[in-house]
């Protein structure tokens, strides 16, 4: 970066397969903003520079962010019924789930977990997720 040697293995990691290399960012942010340059042993001056910049910094936190939380199209959004006795359940079908996916039922900014006040499962196999409230108050 800035014609000085990348040296920081906690911040960067550098993967060579044959001929070619990549640089790898384990945890960008701003102040890795700057010029990359590379410059090859054994040519005639052969040397490749990137600039990352604020803007692409960002496209690429929105891209890893994407591939790691990819966002998982629904069959359905989320629904609700009452029930008689006051129970409300609410529920979604997702298109696909993974055996690997995970989900999370946000109330008021809090997360719920599954209880006897709020009763939570999922099929991944049917891709329908539902939590059952006791009392909707």
């Amino acid at each position: 970066k800035a014609y000085e040697e990348l040296a920081d293995d906690q911040k960067f990691r550098v993967e060579t397969v044959g001929d070619h290399s990549k640089l790898y960012f384990k945890n960008p942010d701003k102040g890795d903003l700057g010029t990359y340059s590379v410059s090859v042993s054994d040519t005639d001056g052969v040397s490749s520079s990137f600039t990352l910049d604020e803007e692409e910094l960002e496209r690429l936190m929105a891209l890893s962010n994407e591939i790691k939380n990819p966002t998982i199209p629904l069959k359905s959004e989320l629904a609700y019924e009452i029930f008689d006795k006051g129970q409300v359940r609410f529920w979604l079908q997702a298109e696909h789930l993974s055996p690997d996916a995970s989900y999370r039922f946000i109330i008021n900014d809090r997360e719920v977990s599954d209880s006897e006040k709020h009763r939570i499962k999922c099929d991944k196999a049917t891709g329908i997720i539902e939590m059952v409230m006791d009392r909707f108050t």
